[in-house]
């Protein structure tokens, strides 16, 4: 036996089925108006409120994190960079430090035996490198581990429209 299927209009489809039929009845019956057509809509207000707690780790955890390793093998080797972070990129082969830079987020990191050691457009180390040989990409953690904690709390419905309604209501600021 199977579930039934119900149409559950979302409120956004009830809002602008409602605006829509507004704007059929204006048209039907000619209104006209002095004002603009469409305002500019004031900013909304937030959504939810937020509120976070930060407080440095102590005891065992308060130890620095180790690097992590995120990529390795021989050239060419590719990472990006899904955050903010510190890479390190090692040769793994004659045990010897490359580089290390500090990227922003949806970086490519990569190793290549041609051009070298490259991040994002900026060169770090130039080609060409060793052939033959194994690198290794790793994340260097921050110096401190923090514990984060917040609540989020979405603000009542009803307080929301209100604050809308009032925005709706103020003159234009311009």
């Amino acid at each position: 036996m199977g579930a039934a299927r119900f149409a559950i209009p979302s409120r956004l489809s009830q809002r602008l089925a409602r605006r829509v039929a507004l704007m059929g009845a204006c048209a039907i019956v000619g209104c006209t108006s002095s004002e603009p057509a469409e305002k500019p809509k004031a900013e909304r207000p937030t959504t939810q409120q937020f509120g976070m707690e930060e407080k440095p780790l102590g005891g065992v955890a308060a130890r620095p994190a180790e690097p992590v390793p995120v990529k390795e093998g021989p050239a060419p080797l590719v990472f990006l960079a899904e955050s903010t972070a510190t890479v390190r990129i090692i040769d793994q082969t004659g045990n010897r430090f490359l580089a290390e830079t500090v990227v922003r987020p949806r970086t490519i990191v990569r190793v290549d035996e041609r051009n070298g050691v490259i991040a994002g457009s900026d060169q770090l180390v130039a080609g060409p490198l060793p052939p033959g040989r194994r690198y290794e990409i790793l994340i260097v953690p921050d110096d401190v581990n923090v514990l984060r904690h917040g609540t989020v709390q979405p603000l009542p419905t009803k307080r929301r429209e209100a604050i809308e309604e009032q925005q709706a209501q103020q003159p234009d600021r311009q």
